[in-house]
């Protein structure tokens, strides 16, 4: 009975980042439209949008939940067995015919700002149409350098985010495509590709928020060593009082 709750928390694990990475990229986009009137995408509203988004993904998994075809995960066979099988929810076959456009679609919207960012960055444009002085051109990219830098990066997190996201998806179309080639694959080939779509997700954070962001890195790196610090000192404290007890002795 329990699994089917373990099965709608672990799906609503996937389905936030899914819909998180829609706001990241209309961030994205509305920064490179006005990148000087960040009001939209304020501290308060940002929270407020993802309240929305919690409220959206837990909305679409609780009502098949409470239905007649809720979704369960076997983990003897790694595969998600719904009630009414071979039937399933129409809110839940909904979710997994129209999911793996939302990371492939991203994807193709942030590698195009991507480029567009290159070009500014390398004044592409600029000397195409040769209406700017070596001067200008200069002075401008020395003050822009510093946001297009940042708006590099934020760009590189939501990419790595939609790239990790549309290998399960990817996964799971050839999966419904192609049930009878897949299924003749031997127990251990489906094993594995199964825990490769489930790691690239699980990665995400890793790569996002280690690899492709310095400031994060910085703090954990600062915030290790400094536990590490409290621990060789705790250690050689100990170490002293423990001499200085023998030499009294």
């Amino acid at each position: 009975m329990i699994g089917r709750e373990f099965t709608m928390l672990g799906t609503l694990t996937y389905f936030i980042p899914m819909c998180v990475s829609v706001l990241m990229t209309m961030n994205r986009f509305f920064i490179l439209i006005r990148p000087t009137d960040q009001r939209v995408f304020g501290q308060k509203r940002i929270f407020f949008y993802c309240f929305l988004i919690l409220i959206l993904c837990f909305t679409l998994l609780i009502i098949p939940r409470l239905s007649y075809c809720p979704v369960n995960f076997l983990a003897s066979t790694l595969v998600f067995l719904t009630a009414c099988a071979p039937e399933r929810h129409p809110v839940t076959k909904f979710t997994n015919i129209n999911a793996i456009w939302v990371p492939t679609t991203l994807l193709f919207i942030n590698v195009i700002m991507m480029l567009y960012l290159k070009s500014i960055r390398y004044d592409i444009f600029s000397r195409i149409r040769q209406k700017s002085s070596v001067i200008s051109m200069s002075s401008s990219n020395s003050l822009a350098q510093s946001q297009i830098r940042r708006e590099h990066m934020l760009m590189r997190q939501t990419v790595a985010i939609t790239v990790g996201l549309s290998f399960y998806e990817v996964g799971s179309l050839l999966m419904r495509t192609f049930p009878d080639t897949y299924n003749s694959l031997p127990q251990e080939v489906r094993d594995l590709t199964f825990y490769f779509r489930l790691e690239t997700i699980c990665a995400i954070n890793f790569i996002v928020y280690y690899l492709g962001s310095p400031s994060t890195r910085k703090m954990l790196k600062k915030y290790f060593r400094s536990g590490e610090l409290r621990r060789d000192l705790s250690t050689r404290k100990i170490s002293s009082t423990f001499q200085m007890s023998r030499i009294e002795s």
